[in-house]
């Protein structure tokens, strides 16, 4: 691990996904940014809750929400979005083999993570949704420093991600964005990830707001090639997600995403995640079976699938060379 660019706040495992929101001082703090405004459980710790300003506001959360929990069995509430396979990754892990062999755990890890909502487990604590209280366990990012802790013990993933933001506000600090599109988040952006000193570096915007909002594939791919430039003259290896699919879907929108797609695919290669194919349709649509009651966000089992896709890219093992 390159360094510990915050301390650890809270844990289960002994390992916090640090959701990332900084004061006037430059402070760091734990927040779920299940933003505007997140319900949530009474708690064995505290995390900052940003409001609908964006300005972070103390409130709690319980464990059984922590970003640090592993995943357990029982159903989040919508139709195939059961919780109960999420933790096959973690149960068929090397780390007991390891143990039995007297083999030392691999080193700890630092990880970034840029996105948007669906890295921050978007409505998956909603029962309205499909979701379920505490379901923020269930998503990827957080089934990963699961992972992690179980393979790798004292890893940190920092977790920057806002719900509704794009490739705009990830922009390095500095950058002027034209008028007409998102301003740099320097809180939650490139700059702010390597500040962290991660081995490597996660990002995934979905990207369906951005293409809303006029918003070209051209400009998001141009952004992502921003973004992975910083990080590689930063010396720090990045891999990027494809879009994800949605519900009810334009096909002039779907063919957009498979444009982006096939982009991300091209120039990332094997540092490209393909989150796509996970939860798409052969009609480009979101397959229901992994898809929330909201029609845009992947529920417990869509973020199983990606969480394990995540895993299977061995990036801690490509990072060190292992």
């Amino acid at each position: 691990m390159r360094g510990a660019g915050a301390s650890v706040i809270g844990g289960v495992l002994g390992l916090q996904v640090l959701f990332v929101a900084c004061s006037d001082a430059g402070t760091t703090a734990a927040t779920s940014e299940h933003s505007p405004v997140s319900s949530t459980d009474t708690s064995s710790h505290s995390t900052a809750n940003p409001t609908s300003s964006g300005e972070p506001s103390t409130s709690s959360t319980s464990s059984s929400g922590d970003a640090s929990s592993t995943p357990s069995s029982g159903s989040s509430g919508s139709s195939g979005s059961s919780g109960s396979s999420g933790s096959s990754m973690m149960d068929e892990g090397s780390t007991a083999a390891s143990a039995s062999s007297g083999e030392p755990p691999a080193a700890a890890v630092a990880v970034s993570v840029l996105g948007a909502s669906t890295a921050v487990g978007w409505n998956l604590d909603k029962p309205e949704y499909g979701g379920e209280p505490g379901g923020l366990k269930y998503s990827w990012v957080n089934r990963y420093a699961a992972y992690l802790e179980e393979e790798r013990p004292g890893s940190q993933v920092f977790n920057l991600s806002r719900a509704g933001y794009g490739t705009y506000e990830a922009l390095p600090t500095g950058t002027m964005n034209p008028a007409n599109r998102p301003q740099v988040d320097p809180v939650r952006n490139i700059t702010a990830a390597l500040a962290r000193d991660p081995d490597f570096i996660i990002v995934h915007y979905p990207s369906g707001g951005d293409l809303d909002n006029g918003i070209l594939v051209e400009e998001i791919i141009g952004n992502l090639g921003v973004i992975a430039a910083t990080a590689a003259a930063a010396n720090v290896p990045i891999w990027v997600g494809t879009p994800n699919p949605l519900s009810e879907t334009p096909q002039p929108k779907i063919d957009q995403f498979l444009d982006m797609r096939a982009q991300i695919l091209n120039i990332y290669a094997d540092h490209a995640l393909d989150f796509w194919a996970l939860r798409a349709g052969p009609d480009g649509n979101a397959l229901p079976e992994y898809t929330l009651l909201d029609g845009h966000h992947p529920n417990a089992e869509g973020h199983r699938l990606m969480f394990e896709l995540v895993v299977a890219a061995k990036i801690p093992e490509d990072s060190f060379g292992e």
